[in-house]
């Protein structure tokens, strides 16, 4: 075999009646097997235990890790700044179409009635 492979390490992980039809059904729901589903909510955990005490996980060294946080901070900002000015346009439309049709009603009202046919 050519390509080197990553040691894993083999653990036991008890679970109860319950949970394990649990975590069997949501795996399955997800395509993938009940083991790469823990290894994966592990990782998700891990990674949100080192956010939470600011430190990085599995990102390189701390200033690549600051550094991806402030390149995802600005633009989350930039995203935000868009949103702001898509919601505004959005209000400015929504009043002009309200005017346009205050105005088609005061036009319609203003004007003669027709004969119905």
């Amino acid at each position: 075999m050519g390509a080197s492979r990553t040691k894993m390490h083999q653990t036991t992980v008890r679970f109860g009646a319950d949970l394990w039809a649990q975590l069997e059904h949501e795996a399955a729901n997800t395509g993938v097997s009940a083991a790469q589903y823990v290894r994966e909510a592990t990782l998700s955990r891990l990674a949100y235990s080192a956010a939470q005490r600011g430190a990085g996980f599995g990102l390189g060294s701390s200033d690549e890790t600051a550094a991806g946080a402030a390149q995802a901070r600005a633009a989350a900002a930039e995203r935000q700044s868009d949103s702001s000015a898509v919601w505004a346009q959005a209000r400015l439309a929504r009043e002009r179409a309200r005017s346009v049709r205050k105005a088609a009603r005061a036009t319609q009202a203003a004007s003669p009635a027709r004969p119905s046919s």
